[in-house]
């Protein structure tokens, strides 16, 4: 069996059960530290993917909130602006008014000449 070891494992066969065991034992506290110090900061990692989870779902609904306003604005001012062709073209310009005073001044002139004729 000798022979079959190579010569840099012949110090480790010599080594009893024991060191062996303290070798490992060495190595299992080492990483037992480390994931000990590693639960900590995976527990504020989480809170930090939390926090921002919550940030991200608030965000969300405000930009959903203010995309609904700006589309309520977009058809307030719609209606807003159809309104005002409606009463555009309801109302008459002032060219229109001035026309229609002149026409209606005439007209009484033009019948009022008829009636002086007619009853002199």
């Amino acid at each position: 069996m000798t022979e079959l070891l190579s010569t840099s494992d012949a110090p480790r066969t010599a080594e009893s059960v024991d060191v062996v065991l303290a070798r490992m034992d060495g190595k299992l506290d080492r990483v037992f530290d480390k994931v000990a110090d590693a639960i900590p900061r995976i527990g504020r990692l989480e809170e930090r993917a939390d926090a921002l989870e919550n940030v991200t779902l608030i965000l969300t609904k405000n930009a959903e909130a203010e995309e609904a306003k700006k589309i309520a604005l977009a058809l307030a001012l719609k209606e807003a602006d159809e309104t005002r062709r409606n009463q555009s073209e309801q109302s008459w310009s002032p060219m229109q008014k001035f026309f229609t005073a002149v026409g209606f001044i005439v007209g009484l002139i033009t019948l009022g000449l008829y009636f002086y004729s007619v009853f002199k």
